[in-house]
């Protein structure tokens, strides 16, 4: 199991991500893969997919689709949206 989270890593996964794929404590794949450094490639990547991810889950929390989104816009402004729905003003720019 040890060896293929070291694997995994080499592919670039984050320790959350192999730990959820063995189906292991992240502290135990950090232990075990914490010298395997990822390319400054891997890790843009990481973090940009880890991020579509978070605003993906925050938007389908909300509920509220695009259209629904473009239209209390329209009708609230952007300071009205962001009061009416609890996030960001980044957020609803994105």
């Amino acid at each position: 199991m040890k060896e293929k989270a070291r694997e995994l890593r080499r592919q670039g996964m984050s320790y959350a991500e192999i730990a959820e794929k063995l189906c292991i404590p992240y502290r135990r794949v950090r232990s075990w893969v914490e010298d395997i450094k990822l390319t400054q490639e891997q890790n843009s990547q990481n973090i940009s997919e880890n991020k579509k991810k978070r605003d993906i889950q925050r938007w389908e929390n909300i509920g509220i689709d695009k259209e629904t989104l473009k239209e209390d816009l329209k009708t609230h402004g952007l300071y009205g949206v962001r009061s009416r729905y609890g996030v960001t003003e980044g957020s609803i720019k994105y």
